[in-house]
């Protein structure tokens, strides 16, 4: 499991992505991810990330198959920023087999579809950390989850629970083996700061569930991930699944 120390609590606000600094120490991340800051970012959340700022974030496309030897994962990328009032984040996710439910039951109608997916850890640990799940259609499994030092046995999970001012849209394009979706999204910081989430760095997950219909009709999951956990099977659920965001005032 990933091991994460917190030094110190400072109260002061220096870069106003979130509420109290809390310094951490970063030696023992597998994956460190620079979040650009900007003072005011003139953004529309249509799905397109044709903004000149998200040219300006850091790529990030070292997203793999870990549980899966051999097998190549379809290609993700993945660009966030903050400006003084939220957090935005983008993700392209290429897609030869897309598989939509267009019937729409509820949040549960996710988990039968290709989607992308961000965690949040705000202490590091998975005492309760909070998910946002996406598919390509733009629509949202988002759910709070708490574990004890059972572990992952032990996940309990809220699926009432809303993540408060999300905005998201999502397109698509291409064709054949070029075809991708684009998920685009943000938080108010103020809902980050109801997390207990530090001020200038953030324990996140990055995650795919990339499914395809097999020869029989059943559905095969390939499970992508930008951070591999230190686990035999697939698992986003556990802390060595995340890792570091800092976030860049400039």
């Amino acid at each position: 499991m990933l091991k994460m120390s917190i030094l110190a609590i400072v109260g002061a606000l220096v870069c106003g992505c979130v509420g109290a600094k809390v310094v951490q120490d970063v030696v023992g991340w597998q994956k460190v991810y620079s979040v650009l800051w900007v003072a005011k970012a003139d953004v529309v959340i249509d799905g397109k990330l044709d903004e000149g700022v998200w040219g300006k974030c850091q790529l990030l496309d070292d997203f793999t198959l870990p549980w899966e030897e051999g097998v190549a994962a379809q290609r993700t990328e993945f660009r966030a920023f903050c400006d003084s009032e939220h957090f935005y984040f983008g993700f392209k996710a290429w897609e030869k087999t897309p598989v939509i439910v267009e019937a729409w039951s509820g949040k549960e109608t996710l988990v039968a579809e290709d989607r992308v997916e961000i965690y949040f850890s705000p202490d590091g640990t998975m005492a309760n950390y909070y998910c946002l799940e996406i598919d390509m259609l733009g629509r949202v499994l988002d759910y709070q989850c708490s574990q004890d030092e059972r572990g992952p046995a032990a996940r309990r999970a809220d699926r009432s629970w809303n993540c408060e001012g999300l905005e998201v849209a999502a397109t698509r394009g291409g064709e054949g083996d070029d075809a991708f979706y684009i998920v685009e999204g943000r938080i108010p910081l103020k809902t980050l700061r109801a997390w207990g989430m530090p001020e200038d760095m953030m324990s996140v997950g990055l995650f795919r569930a990339d499914l395809e219909r097999g020869g029989d009709g059943k559905i095969v999951s390939h499970w992508i991930t930008w951070v591999k956990a230190n686990t035999e099977k697939a698992n986003f659920h556990v802390a060595s699944a995340f890792g570091l965001f800092k976030i860049q005032k400039q």
